[in-house]
């Protein structure tokens, strides 16, 4: 492959991008040439260590979705995030998935389990309504005020985990990142 086919192939495989994005991409690597004409470089070392043009365009979509996420975190952008970063070896699918659905895991337990506390007091007033007012006592209705409490703290305290573990999962993608970018080098 030659500087020109190589280039145009990666213009082909950035075609996703705005245009300005893939300009300002196209030029970095037309640069990168120019650099390695200048040192009387051949342009098939430079492409052999630039690596093929479809994997540079998927960790330029990774590094695109990443920072989508970081701007604007929600879960769309963060599992677009993901997403992208597994399209760039097959050893992201341990190193991304598995902690991604444990951490997943862990915060809808958190989140079930707050709001299947909160319903306390509302199986206290269907008991109510079932059993008649004799069944109310003192602890039923320290219990049922307890129970509102603790699962309202656990689904606070669940939400504010999800916003922290947005944060966390894009460090943890770009880090992946770094290490397959240190690897292929």
């Amino acid at each position: 492959m030659d500087k020109i086919t190589f280039l145009n192939y990666l213009e082909g495989e950035l075609s996703r991008l705005p245009k300005v994005e893939r300009d300002k991409i196209m030029y970095e690597y037309e640069t990168k040439f120019f650099e390695a004409q200048n040192e009387n470089k051949d342009d098939t070392e430079l492409i052999h260590e630039l690596g093929e043009p479809r994997s540079i365009a998927k960790k330029v979509y990774a590094d695109l979705a990443i920072q989508d996420a970081e701007s604007a975190p929600n879960f769309k952008n963060v599992l677009h995030a993901i997403m992208a970063t597994l399209g760039l070896s097959f050893f992201n699918i341990f190193f991304i998935i598995i902690p991604f659905l444990i951490v997943a895991l862990i915060l809808l337990i958190v989140i079930v389990v707050g709001a299947l506390m909160m319903l306390g007091p509302i199986l206290s007033i269907v008991n109510i309504f079932i059993y008649g007012f004799h069944w109310v006592d003192l602890t039923n209705i320290i219990f049922s005020i307890s129970f509102l409490g603790f699962g309202l703290m656990l689904l606070i305290a669940g939400l504010k985990l999800i916003e922290v573990s947005y944060k966390w999962v894009l460090k943890y993608l770009r880090w992946c990142i770094r290490l397959i970018r240190r690897s292929a080098e």
